[in-house]
C-alpha cells in the first residue's frame, strides 16, 4: 500500500494560485495552506468524554462436532453487544492402533444354563415319547409325555452307583415354521434331541379379513384432441395445446402448441393440369341451351329455348334411336307469329347496297356474335340498352347511352384504335388535359375514390389475401422501346401483413422508387402496420418536430450494427448503434467522428495557432474567441501551459474550430501504450502523454485517463477521464517524502483529488 510521511515542524510557503499545501505543524497535527496563505487544521480540538457504554455480553450457545478434517468454526449468533457464540469442533480422526495388552485375570464363572421339568403327561399305551421345551434355551422347561406301560414285578434293589460326570447343559432352537391351514391345529416337533432340541412349528393361517375400502381415483388423462375447422386461419382463442384446426379456405392444417397455432401441413392437392381458361356466365336458366360468345371459343353464355312448342318425343324427327327418320313441317312455329313466312322478294334483297344511314341485315357471316348483323353508321337514333348489338365502328358523333351501363367488357381502350393486352389502356394526346377524374356528390362527409382490390382464388370461389399478398399498386412509368405502356419507375403499393380474417386484416404501405443511373426499384419509405414509419435513407426538411403522448414515448431509434457513412457538410446525423447487447445515441459529422451520448463529453474549441493540433493531443485553454475557448498544446513541467482540460476529438488545424474530448472514449493511435497503462499529461512533449508519473519538484501531475486498447489509429482506444492538476512534491527541503508507486486520494483539499 502506498504512503505518504509528511515532515513535522516545517511550514511551507504559501503554493501557487489555485494550489494547496498539505503539512505538519510542531503541535502535531496536520495542516492545508491555500493560495492566499490561509493555514486550516486537518483535526479539531479533543472533545467532551462520552457517557459509559453498555457492558457487552458473550455467551455458548450450542457445540456441534463436525466430520473429520473439517475446519472448526465460531458463529455469532447474537449481536455485537450480546453475542452467542456457537461451536462447530471436528471430530478428531482415528489413532493409531496401540500395544497388545497384558492377559487379564480369570474370568468369573458364567451362569449354567438350566433344565427343569414341566408337566409331565402319560400317555396311552405304545403312543410315542413326547418332550416339548416350554421355556428357552438357557432355561429349559421341558413338558414330557410319555405312553402308559405294562405293570412290571418289583425288582431287587441295586447297589449304589457311583457319582457320575457333570452332565453337558441341554440346549433348546427353534427350526422350521409353516403356515398351516387356517382352521387347522398349531403342532410343535422336536427335530432335535433331547439335549439339543430343534422344534419346528405350524401356525395355521389366519381367516380371511373383510374387503378393505375402495382407493381414491386416479388423476384424470390429459384431454384428446379436438379438430376444429373453419375459412382463414384460427383464433388465438380457439381450442387448447394438441388440437388440430383445418382452413377449408386453403387447405392448411394448424396444430396448437404452447398457445400458439402454427401450420403443420396441407391438405389440398395439386392444380388440375388444364389451362381452366373457358368461362361461363354468373347465372343461367334451367333447361336453357348453352351456346359460344364470340368466335374464341372461350366464352359460354345462356342461349336461351329451342321455341315455344319443344319437339315431344312423339314427333317424328331425325334422332339417333327413333323409329323412322321424318323431317318435321313446322317446328311448333306459327307463320306470322314467331317466324316469317318466305317471299320471293326476299332473295332480291341480297343484292341490294345499302344507302347512306342504311343497313342491311343480309349477307352477314355464319357464326356472327350474337347472331345479329353489325350495325355501321347508325343515326341519332342509336339502339337502346335494352337492344342486343356487336360494338362497332366509324361513329361520327357522341354516342349516348341514356345513362345505361355497359358491362361484361374484356378490354378497353381509350384514344387508341389498338386492343389493349391490359384491362384498359387510355391514351391523350392534349397535354395537360389528358387526365382523368372522378367526381362525386354527397351530402355527408365522404368522397369519390378509386379503389384497387385484390382478391385470391377466382371469380367463381374468391378467397381472402395472405400475408405478403399485394392489394394493389399505382405505378408510375415513363416511355421505352420495349413496351408500348412505358416502364414502371416508381411505386406506392399496399401489402399485407398477415392472413386476412373477418377481424384481422393488417396491412403496411411502401413507396419505391428508382436512384439515378439504375434501372431497379427500392423501398424508400414504408408506413407499416403498427403506423411506424421507416426510411431507407436521409430524411431532409427544413424542421422537423417529433411528439407524441406523453408518457409513451417520443421517438424510437432502432439500434445498427455499424455506423452509417458521414453526412454531408455542415449537418450532424444522429443515430443509434448496439454495441455488447446496449443500444445508445450516436451522433457522426461530416468527418466522420463519432460522439455517444450520455458517453462521451466533448465542447468546441478553437486552435489560435498556425498549426495543426494532432488527433489525441492534450490541451489548455489559452483564451476564448467567438465566445469558444482557445486551447494550445499542454505540457506539465509549467503552470502557463496547465491545466489540461482534455484531449483533441480530431485534429484541429490551424485557426479552425474542433471538438476537445474531456471525458469519454476516444479512438486514437495507442501503439506507444499497453493496455490498462495509466497515462498522464507529458513533461517533455507538449500535448502528447506519458505512462510513468510525473517526477522532479518543478513538475507537475495530471492524470488524463487509461489505455484501454493498445493499437493504431482505428483500433486503438483510452478512457479519457481529466483529473485536477497537481503539483508534484518530491523528497526535500521544505517538502514531504513520498513513498510508493501510486497517490492516495487526500479528502478536504482545495481542488479535488490527486
Amino acid at each position: 500500500m502506498a504512503q505518504i510521511l509528511l515532515k513535522e515542524g516545517v511550514v511551507p510557503p504559501t503554493p501557487p494560485l489555485g494550489y494547496a499545501t498539505v503539512y505538519i505543524k510542531g503541535d502535531g497535527l496536520p495542516y492545508t495552506k491555500d493560495d492566499q496563505g490561509v493555514e486550516t487544521p486537518f483535526v479539531g480540538p479533543k472533545g467532551d468524554t462520552g457517557p459509559a457504554g453498555t457492558a457487552a455480553t458473550v455467551d455458548v450457545g450450542s457445540t456441534t462436532t463436525g466430520a473429520p478434517g473439517t475446519p472448526a468454526t465460531v458463529v455469532n449468533s447474537g449481536t455485537t453487544v450480546d453475542a452467542i457464540l456457537e461451536f462447530t469442533i471436528p471430530q478428531g480422526a482415528k489413532g493409531d492402533t496401540g500395544n497388545t495388552g497384558s492377559t487379564g485375570a480369570k474370568g468369573d464363572q458364567g451362569t449354567a444354563a438350566t433344565a427343569t421339568v414341566g408337566t409331565t403327561t402319560t400317555g396311552g399305551a405304545g403312543s410315542s415319547a413326547v418332550v416339548v421345551n416350554s421355556g428357552s434355551i438357557s432355561a429349559a422347561i421341558f413338558d414330557f409325555t410319555i405312553p402308559r406301560g405294562d405293570v412290571g414285578s418289583t425288582g431287587a434293589k441295586g447297589d449304589k452307583g457311583d457319582t457320575g460326570n457333570t452332565g453337558s447343559a441341554a440346549t433348546a432352537t427353534a427350526g422350521t415354521t409353516t403356515t398351516g391351514a387356517p382352521g387347522s391345529s398349531a403342532a410343535v416337533v422336536n427335530s432335535g434331541s433331547t439335549s439339543a432340541a430343534v422344534f419346528d412349528f405350524t401356525v395355521p393361517r389366519g381367516d380371511t379379513g373383510s374387503t378393505g375400502a375402495a382407493g381414491t381415483n386416479g388423476t384424470n388423462g390429459a384431454p384428446g384432441s379436438v379438430w376444429y375447422e373453419g375459412s382463414g386461419a384460427p383464433s388465438g382463442a380457439t381450442g387448447i395445446n394438441g388440437d388440430y384446426y383445418l382452413n377449408v379456405a386453403n387447405g392448411d392444417v394448424y396444430l396448437k402448441a404452447a398457445g400458439s397455432w402454427s401450420v403443420v401441413g396441407n391438405i389440398k392437392g395439386p392444380a388440375g393440369s388444364g389451362s381452366g381458361d373457358v368461362s361461363g356466365p354468373a347465372g343461367a336458366t334451367g333447361n336453357n341451351i348453352a351456346v359460344f360468345d364470340g368466335a374464341t371459343g372461350k366464352l359460354i353464355k345462356d342461349g336461351g329455348t329451342l321455341g315455344t312448342a319443344a319437339f315431344t318425343a312423339s314427333t317424328a324427327y331425325d334422332v339417333a334411336g327413333a323409329a323412322a327418320a321424318v323431317t318435321p313441317t313446322t317446328l311448333g312455329l306459327v307463320i306470322g307469329t314467331n317466324v316469317q313466312a318466305y317471299d320471293a322478294d326476299l332473295t332480291t334483297w341480297a343484292g341490294v347496297t345499302p344507302g347512306t344511314g342504311v343497313a342491311t341485315a343480309l349477307g352477314n357471316t355464319a357464326g356472327a356474335a350474337n347472331g345479329v348483323a353489325t350495325y355501321n353508321q347508325l343515326g341519332t337514333a342509336a339502339f337502346t340498352a335494352a337492344s342486343t348489338y356487336v360494338p362497332y365502328s366509324g361513329a361520327t358523333g357522341a354516342i349516348d347511352l341514356n345513362n345505361q351501363s355497359v358491362f361484361n367488357v374484356s378490354h378497353l381502350a381509350v384514344g387508341t384504335t389498338t386492343v389493349p393486352t391490359i384491362l384498359s389502356r387510355f391514351i391523350g394526346d392534349n397535354g395537360s388535359s389528358s387526365r382523368s377524374s372522378i367526381r362525386g356528390y354527397s351530402n355527408d362527409a365522404n368522397s369519390s375514390s378509386w379503389r384497387l382490390t385484390k382478391f385470391r382464388g377466382v371469380a367463381a370461389t374468391p378467397l381472402v389475401p395472405q400475408s405478403g399478398d399485394s392489394l394493389g399498386k399505382y405505378e408510375f412509368a415513363g416511355y421505352t422501346t420495349t413496351t408500348s405502356d412505358g416502364v414502371p419507375s416508381a411505386t406506392w403499393e399496399a401489402v399485407t401483413t398477415e392472413l386476412w380474417s373477418a377481424t384481422a386484416r393488417g396491412t403496411k404501405v411502401q413507396l419505391k422508387v428508382t436512384a439515378n443511373t439504375t434501372t431497379t426499384q427500392a423501398v424508400a419509405m414504408t408506413v407499416d402496420q403498427d403506423k411506424s414509419a421507416t426510411f431507407a435513407g436521409t430524411v431532409s426538411a427544413p424542421s422537423i418536430a417529433i411528439t407524441g403522448t406523453a408518457g409513451a414515448g417520443f421517438q424510437t431509434f432502432v439500434g445498427q450494427s455499424s455506423n452509417p457513412a458521414a453526412p454531408a457538410a455542415g449537418t450532424l446525423l444522429v443515430h443509434s448503434k448496439t454495441l455488447n447487447g446496449f443500444t445508445r445515441l450516436e451522433q457522426d459529422n461530416e468527418a466522420a467522428t463519432n460522439v455517444i451520448y450520455a458517453r462521451d463529453n466533448v465542447f468546441i474549441a478553437s486552435n489560435p495557432t498556425g498549426t495543426t493540433i494532432p488527433k489525441g493531443s492534450t490541451v489548455y485553454v489559452s483564451g476564448t474567441v467567438s465566445g469558444a475557448p482557445q486551447v494550445q498544446l499542454a505540457r506539465a513541467n509549467s503552470s502557463s501551459t496547465l491545466p489540461c482540460v482534455g484531449v483533441a476529438l480530431d485534429a484541429i488545424a490551424g485557426g479552425a474550430f474542433g471538438q476537445i474530448m474531456y471525458n469519454g472514449l476516444l479512438t486514437f493511435d495507442t501503439s506507444a501504450f499497453s493496455a490498462t497503462d495509466k497515462v498522464w499529461v507529458s513533461t517533455t512533449a507538449a500535448g502528447g502523454l506519458q505512462n510513468t508519473r510525473p517526477s522532479g519538484t518543478t513538475n507537475f501531475v495530471q492524470r488524463m485517463g487509461t489505455i484501454l486498447v493498445s493499437g493504431n489509429s482505428s483500433t486503438g482506444l483510452m478512457f479519457v477521464h481529466t483529473a485536477p492538476a497537481v503539483l508534484n512534491m518530491e523528497t526535500g527541503t521544505n517538502a514531504a517524502t513520498w513513498t510508493g508507486s501510486t497517490v492516495v486520494a487526500l479528502t478536504g483539499i482545495s481542488g479535488g483529488t490527486f
